[in-house]
């Protein structure tokens, strides 16, 4: 007796594996999946790499993404699997088997399902792992190295992971076979028969929801606050898809059944009556399908666009090789003597063998003001990035205007020249308590921080020194009154270096380990940072080069997902169809119209998905674009081309699944 159940499970199996065999790859490939996104997130290889930080927090991120996936679609793909099944379990307990049997029989058929899943998956990310970790190195610009052992703890994970998942599938199909009667998993397989009834309020709620959602993406214009936005607006959107394919649908269907002028012809008829039925047998699937697609779409095309647009951020942020920021206590209204310190850092050069090149150097006053038309109100807090009226000010005088631009100018006493990446002043421009006579310029040389993360900025060319000391009073003295954050008096020091990456990381080190630059700095009351090309570009490319990957990564994932699930529908709309286009025959109609009114019906609900993801990310591509600002990805031009290119190469694997998937569909309702 115990061998039945063994035997009998394998059977089964066998006789079922259209299902199974398609559960059990996917069993396969999310095992694979995990273990390799495991093993490259704790590769002690990337932990050493100079800038391999940042990569692995990216990789850990997407251990987690996966972790959860993973439960997804293996929770969904064994809920079809058994739902395939209610009839052949039914039988088994008819003729005599008791539900602990049929329980037995699903122990072994989940333990030949686990073994066959975890062994063939790790061998594939044994396989995989290594080819995976060379493209990882190559985005990232890291070295490759000799061998990839997946480690015993990736492997130990992984097992304990999918065991428990394994296991509670398993317990989950145990539940429902105990809750339910033999006359019940009969009915199961025509479930769904009965017309849907128009549920007007869950169709008002998704309408609403979706509208919701894009009125929230359309009106983010400033970039932080769009990172706020972005994931309230995500779930209304998912809530509004899901409830638009399950209600919405359904009235609109039944709408156009009423409209007796467009149903009752012979291609509306067939077509309007069958897609109610589908639609409400399907609406989870098909709304699923589309959340997939359109994350897909979202993951991939953000990430290119950021790693495509990688080096023009990168020429922007670092607009020379070495940057120094010498910055005043913001408690003191002195000018510090900052030349013992240039001295410092002019001699270590020097010594390194390295030659400086256009050496620039220049005093700001940077504080945060609020706009209202050609006024600008001091504020009292941090620039949040939560108002588009929110400007970034950053003050200098005319010398250090000429020492950037090399254009000599002069200002007479209450006038300023003026630019601005937000919308442009007038002639004048109220600030605190003074009123400037503005001279638009037509460009300006320095590009913030604020600017590069889509937040406005106004550059303001004061006459003199005294100008600028005079407008960073003000803004202490409203901050001393109201609270907040007094500015800071900075020099700032650019210059460019020879030498190759390495030997200017080596002279930025001495500097930094120097005690007369440590002293000199003391003596001029001043803090400072340093900000060098050399040092910053390998992590930002190891970072953008990790989202990029995960972005791939998860896109197959997701991708993968979008198939298994197209596939399951098609299969089990395969079996309920068979009846039907018998029925559909029978009434009068010819095989060939029966064909093309199942055609029409196939084709409208399984493209209704991707349309569907393309209408989504239309309305996210105000929100994406100013989230990408964040990062420095300032192309808009650039994202929308990523965009479209991953939108076709999706659209055109998403035809060739539909042609697989439909030629399998089609020898099922006409067998």
């Amino acid at each position: 007796m115990r061998n039945l159940y063994p035997r009998l499970a394998a059977t089964n199996l066998k006789k079922n594996r259209r299902f199974y065999l398609p559960y059990l790859l996917a069993c396969i490939v999310i095992v694979a999946l995990f273990c390799i996104m495991l093993t490259l997130a704790s590769d002690p290889y990337l932990g050493q790499m100079q800038h391999g930080g940042s990569v692995s927090q990216v990789l850990g991120f997407g251990v987690s993404i996966m972790a959860l996936f993973s439960a997804i679609i293996l929770f969904y793909t064994n809920s079809t699997f058994t739902k395939q099944r209610k009839r052949e379990f039914a039988i088994y307990n008819i003729l005599g088997m008791e539900k602990r049997h049929i329980s037995y029989v699903l122990f072994w058929e989940s333990l030949y399902t686990a073994a066959m899943a975890l062994f063939f998956g790790l061998v594939a990310a044994g396989v995989f792992s290594k080819l995976l970790q060379l493209v990882l190195m190559r985005l990232i610009g890291g070295e490759a190295t000799f061998g990839l052992n997946i480690r015993l703890m990736s492997i130990g994970y992984t097992v304990v992971f999918f065991g428990a998942l394994f296991l509670l599938l398993l317990l989950n199909t145990i539940r429902i076979i105990h809750l339910s009667n033999p006359v019940q998993l009969l009915r199961a397989g025509s479930e769904g028969e009965r017309e849907p009834r128009s549920k007007w309020i869950l169709a008002l709620l998704g309408a609403v929801c979706l509208a919701a959602g894009y009125i929230i993406s359309l009106r983010t214009n400033v970039a932080l606050y769009a990172i706020q936005n972005f994931f309230p607006a995500v779930i209304l959107v998912i809530i509004g898809t899901y409830l638009t394919f399950i209600a919405l649908s359904v009235v609109v269907l039944k709408a156009l059944r009423k409209n007796r002028r467009y149903y009752y012809k012979t291609s509306h008829f067939a077509t309007v009556s069958g897609l109610i039925y589908r639609m409400s047998r399907n609406a989870a699937g098909l709304a699923s399908i589309c959340i997939l697609s359109t994350m897909v779409l979202v993951t991939v095309s953000t990430t290119v666009s950021l790693y495509k647009g990688l080096d023009a951020y990168a020429d922007v942020r670092w607009s020379q090789d070495m940057t120094l920021t010498l910055m005043t206590d913001p408690q003191t209204n002195t000018v510090p003597d900052v030349a013992p310190v240039l001295r410092v850092v002019d001699d270590t050069m020097t010594r390194a063998g390295l030659t400086q090149s256009n050496v620039h150097g220049y005093r700001t006053v940077r504080f945060s003001a609020q706009r209202s038309g050609d006024a600008l109100d001091l504020t009292s807090e941090q620039l949040t990035g939560s108002s588009a009226d929110e400007y970034a000010v950053m003050v200098l005088d005319t010398e250090g205007y000429a020492d950037l631009t090399g254009e000599q100018v002069t200002l007479a006493p209450g006038e300023a020249l003026a630019w601005t990446d937000g919308a442009a002043f007038g002639d004048t421009l109220t600030l605190g308590g003074d009123t400037l006579r503005l001279r638009q310029l037509d460009s300006f040389s320095l590009v913030s921080g604020s600017s590069i993360m889509g937040l406005h900025t106004l550059y303001l060319v004061v006459p003199d020194l005294d100008s600028v000391l005079e407008l960073r009073a003000q803004q202490n003295a409203y901050t001393s009154e109201h609270g907040g954050t007094r500015s800071m008096l900075n020099y700032t020091y650019q210059f460019d270096l020879s030498g190759t990456d390495d030997e200017q990381l080596d002279a930025l080190h001495v500097l930094l380990s120097d005690p007369a630059f440590e002293s000199a700095a003391v003596a001029a009351n001043v803090n400072y940072t340093t900000d060098m090309r050399a040092d910053g570009y390998p992590t930002l490319r190891s970072t953008y080069g990790g989202f990029l990957f995960l972005g791939f990564f998860l896109g197959f994932v997701f991708l993968f997902a979008t198939v298994l699930i197209i596939y399951y529908k098609q299969i089990s709309e395969g079996y309920e169809d068979q009846r039907r286009y018998q029925i559909m025959q029978q009434v009068g109609m010819s095989r060939k119209e029966v064909k093309r009114a199942i055609n029409k019906q196939i084709l409208l609900v399984f493209f209704l998905p991707l349309l569907m993801a393309a209408l989504h990310m239309v309305f996210a591509f105000e929100i994406i674009c100013n989230m990408l600002l964040v990062f420095g990805m300032v192309n808009r031009l650039l994202f929308f081309g990523c965009t479209a290119v991953t939108f076709l190469i999706f659209a055109a694997a998403y035809v060739v699944v539909y042609r697989i998937t439909a030629h399998t569909y089609y020898r099922l309702v006409e067998a």
